[in-house]
């Protein structure tokens, strides 16, 4: 999967989410209208400020790698774009049964490593310069009585 970067951000979080949800009873209804999808879920991203990374519609299921602000919730994403692509493509093709199948995937995306973490925390004392500092003395209180 190939991330293209951002030119311009609005904010400096990087909280992205990997979406994947199913037709109902596994119906192959994107077989030859997948751009269309593609387009119809990049322009309900827009309206409601979600940054589709990437979209890949399969014949039975759609899959997403979506950027949100923290003050968006994964569960309220997936309920906006389910019902927005569900009312849109059955009033596309003149559909009544339910688009989507109930329940989701939502995976967080971006693997971090234990070791690289404590390594760059005993590291920041020596990078920004405070290692070798005399720092002043720490007393500790000790109460007589508890």
């Amino acid at each position: 999967m190939i991330l293209t970067p951002f030119t311009s951000l609005t904010w400096a979080y990087q909280l992205h989410y990997y979406l994947c949800f199913r037709t109902h009873r596994r119906r192959q209804s994107f077989l030859s209208r997948e751009p269309l999808l593609k387009n119809l879920v990049a322009e309900i991203c827009e309206c409601h400020q979600y940054h589709p990374l990437e979209c890949r519609p399969y014949p039975d299921q759609l899959r997403c790698l979506v950027s949100l602000q923290p003050n968006q919730a994964v569960a309220k994403t997936i309920q906006t774009l389910k019902t927005n692509t569900s009312r849109e493509w059955n009033r596309l093709w003149k559909l009544n049964p339910p688009l989507w199948a109930r329940g989701y995937l939502a995976r967080s995306v971006g693997d971090v490593r234990i070791d690289a973490v404590r390594k760059y925390l005993s590291e920041q004392g020596a990078h920004h310069g405070y290692d070798g500092r005399i720092l002043p003395p720490v007393y500790r209180y000790t109460a007589t009585n508890p």
